[in-house]
């Protein structure tokens, strides 16, 4: 079993740590967590399952002799964070870049010689062991290496191999999609509100058929617009409904906030002003 380090165990490195440890992937033991603050330790350890995990502030520590390195560090730091790491790395280490928007080219310039660097982006339902991870490795990143990676990524949920042209594309879609749909199910819980339900009783309601929907469409071989086209009786409830979302132009608009998050993904290596 492989010893892993997590440089930056914030919302996202820290989700990662409690789906790997909550699958079985990676023993208690053999992960360790960095945090820049002692705030930041005592919540990575009040996770499930993470309440004995070696969490530092000191990086260089943490990473020495560990098989597998995940860089969990904001896009603008992962750069400088890497090299200020390599003299501690051990040789033939596997690096993980958890960033958006930092190419596998800058990673491989700054990573050590005999490194594999392999770039997997995942969601937080990693916490859930529900997540949909993308992975793209360098030119040349050993192939027991990405195995490695690969088979981490799929104790966590589904993984997806992607040449790395299309990882900001695949990133907005599955790796903010969580975001999206925590948006509508927060306006439609507010919605049923408006119109009259408890509050409590419309979450409870929303969360139910948003799992409801998911599995069906996870389960079904028809395409989502065939499962729709079934919920939808002409001149019904839900047709008025989905007329609505029509006439305002979501279709337009969930087109245009992907093409958005791919357009910031360019921006992400660039230190904030």
């Amino acid at each position: 079993m492989s010893v892993v380090a997590i440089v930056g165990a914030g919302n996202l490195g820290g989700a990662v740590a409690q789906g790997l440890v909550a699958s079985g992937a990676v023993a208690l033991p053999d992960l360790r967590g960095v945090t820049r603050t002692p705030e930041g330790a005592e919540r990575l350890r009040a996770r499930p399952g993470l309440a004995g995990l070696t969490v530092t502030s000191d990086a260089a520590a943490a990473v020495a002799g560990a098989d597998v390195v995940m860089l969990g560090v904001k896009p603008y730091a992962l750069i400088d964070v890497l090299r200020a790491l390599g003299p501690h790395l051990a040789p033939g280490v596997t690096l993980v870049s958890l960033a958006a928007g930092v190419g596998l080219v800058d990673l491989v310039a700054a990573a050590p010689s005999d490194s594999s660097v392999v770039r997997l982006m995942t969601n937080t339902p990693v916490q859930v062991r529900a997540a949909v991870s993308l992975v793209a490795a360098a030119p040349g990143a050993d192939d027991a290496a990405v195995a490695r990676v690969v088979a981490l990524s799929d104790a966590l949920g589904s993984t997806h191999v992607i040449d790395e042209s299309l990882f900001d594309v695949a990133t907005a879609l599955a790796g903010s999609g969580p975001a999206y749909v925590f948006l509508l199910a927060e306006l439609l819980r507010d919605a049923a509100v408006g119109l009259g339900l408890d509050a409590d009783e419309a979450l409870a309601m929303t969360r139910g058929m948003i799992d409801g929907a998911a599995r069906l469409l996870h389960a079904s071989s028809d395409d989502p617009a065939a499962l729709r086209r079934a919920v939808t009786s002409p001149g019904g409830m839900t047709a008025a409904a989905v007329g609505t979302f029509e006439d305002a132009g979501l279709r337009a608009t969930v087109a245009a906030a992907l093409a958005a998050a791919v357009a910031r993904a360019a921006e992400l290596a660039d230190p904030p002003t």
